[in-house]
């Protein structure tokens, strides 16, 4: 096995079938693993970068130490395309053979629950929201492609609560037009963040962005200039949360 192989299909079914019937057998070394179920490596379609070390500081808060490592992530595996980032086999074995101290540091392993949801990451929302490493990618990947904020900045807003990432990714006619969503996490930055009121409310928010899903499915968001895009953002914002 090197590192620019990863678990193939076959082997991704093996241990997603443990970590339902036999979780306790996932606590062992990918390499006892291996040994006991034989599984296969296959080439990848990309060079796999080194793994790097997370900050794993027991001091520091989950939404703190989510931004510190999403930057550290996606900087070390930046070559990634949304495309190579959506095959489920790099994320599973990256869990498991590269990060599973973190992971398990993370999410506070309990094999009976935890292993199927953040070791595996079978569909879209598991890549953004539960995967233990490919959610910290995509956190940055948002955070580095979009314009109006720092990379830094947007890590920390789209971190400044723990429902903030659900409900902004869990909108692909927002998350997926870098613009948009650019313009609604510089909006969010000055009003959660800068102003540091601790005032995020989860349903207000929700529907402050499904008012802005459904405005943006009636206008050609994309022909908007900023100055209209953030009139949009504020109208919707006032009728639903301020």
């Amino acid at each position: 096995m090197s590192n620019s192989q990863v678990l193939n299909q076959k082997s991704i079914e093996i241990l997603r079938g443990l970590a339902s019937t036999s979780p306790e057998k996932l606590k062992f070394s990918l390499d006892d693993i291996d040994t006991a179920e034989k599984l296969v490596y296959v080439d990848w379609m990309s060079a796999i970068p080194a793994p790097i070390t997370l900050n794993c500081d027991e001091a520091l808060e989950k939404p703190a130490l989510d931004a510190l490592n999403s930057a550290l992530i996606f900087n070390n595996y930046s070559a990634l395309t949304p495309a190579l980032a959506s095959d489920e086999r790099l994320w599973v074995t990256l869990c498991f053979r590269d990060y599973s101290n973190y992971a398990s540091f993370r999410h506070n392993l309990n094999p009976k629950t935890d292993l199927a949801i953040h070791w595996f990451a079978a569909t879209s929302r598991d890549r953004w929201r539960d995967n233990a490493i490919s959610r910290l990618w995509w956190s940055g990947w948002m955070a580095s492609n979009i314009s109006t904020l720092t990379q830094s900045e947007a890590l920390d807003t789209l971190y400044c609560n723990s429902d903030m990432i659900t409900s902004f990714m869990g909108r692909p006619g927002i998350s997926s037009d870098l613009d948009l969503a650019g313009d609604i996490l510089k909006f969010v930055h000055e009003r959660y963040v800068q102003a540091n009121d601790g005032r995020y409310v989860k349903d207000q928010f929700r529907k402050f962005l499904m008012e802005v899903d459904l405005k943006a499915g009636k206008v050609h968001i994309g022909a908007l200039n900023t100055e209209d895009r953030n009139k949009l953002i504020s109208e919707c914002w006032d009728k639903r949360v301020a």
